[in-house]
């Protein structure tokens, strides 16, 4: 059983220190969740040595690169959900913006 212990540990460190951040609210659920969640698949693909039938599938020679190419498909995937997250604040700054406009422009209109 070959585990790779640099890999081992660098996924173990992010998963603990995901798991702080989250405890002390410095990071968000749905986001510490999201990379708590990506910690553990990486660190049970470093673990698990019956990836060779997955290793055969998708035609990569070694599991270091099954687990790198993983990583990457899943930070895509939080750049969209990101991408997703941000218009949405972009048009509620937007509506605060508008509102904050109207409001200002009733209130110059009262104190007239």
């Amino acid at each position: 059983m070959k585990i790779s212990f640099t890999y081992l540990s660098i996924y173990m460190f992010f998963l603990v220190i995901t798991i702080y951040l989250m405890k002390k609210r410095k990071l968000d659920f749905r986001l510490g969740f999201f990379w708590a969640m990506i910690s553990i698949l990486l660190i049970f693909f470093i673990v698990n040595e019956d990836m060779t039938n997955v290793k055969n599938i998708v035609k990569i020679k070694h599991i270091s690169l099954m687990v790198i190419s993983a990583t990457g498909i899943f930070l895509l995937l939080l750049l969209f959900y990101l991408s997703v997250a941000l218009s949405k604040i972009q048009g509620n700054v937007t509506k605060l913006a508008q509102r904050i406009g109207i409001l200002e422009s009733s209130l110059d209109d009262y104190k007239k």
